[in-house]
């Protein structure tokens, strides 16, 4: 747990998150009044995440853009399916940094 973490190395300077976990990781940091001292990175964006930002608890996020991961994983099935249309190629999607100073754009 978070909180486990923090007790047994105090001098901790940073946690990233890779799940969809960060809500419950910035709780407890403010609920120890760690806030601000532990940099906390996470991935996604939602709205609490979005708040935690805003605030200072968390300092950035990792955007994934799951519906540009959506759309593309579509749009290659439908021209597969209905085309016979087959890519190798991989279909990467940039992931962007979010912090409080470009949350707007997000």
């Amino acid at each position: 747990s978070t909180a486990k973490l923090l007790a047994r190395y105090p001098d901790l300077g940073g946690i990233y998150i890779g799940t969809s976990n960060s809500s419950a990781v910035c709780r407890r940091v403010t609920e120890m009044g760690m806030q601000g001292r532990v940099k906390i990175v996470a991935s996604d964006l939602f709205d609490e995440l979005r708040v935690n930002i805003q605030n200072g608890v968390a300092q950035a996020t990792i955007f994934q853009d799951p519906y540009a991961q959506g759309r593309q994983a579509f749009k290659r099935l439908y021209e597969y399916i209905s085309e016979a249309k087959e890519s190798g190629e991989s279909v990467l999607i940039k992931p962007q940094a979010v912090f409080k100073s470009n949350l707007d754009l997000f």
